[in-house]
């Protein structure tokens, strides 16, 4: 019982000690929206250089078989 409780102490104080990690739904959606846009900026060579994301096409040749 004692293990028990101690245990359940431990969640309670890492939960509590994540809280203010926690984002709203909308916070998080946000970030994902100038992620995604950035992204589209990298991908695009016309706009490649006012991207802070640079990304290149790139294309798999050869897929491993494990062989």
């Amino acid at each position: 019982m004692i293990i028990f409780l101690k245990l359940n102490f431990n969640y309670f104080q890492v939960r509590d000690g994540c809280q203010e990690l926690n984002l709203p739904d909308s916070v998080l959606r946000q970030c994902m929206d100038k992620l995604r846009a950035q992204i589209d900026l990298g991908l695009n060579p016309d706009t490649r250089d006012k991207s802070t994301v640079k990304c290149f096409n790139t294309y798999v040749q050869d897929l491993p078989t494990g062989k």
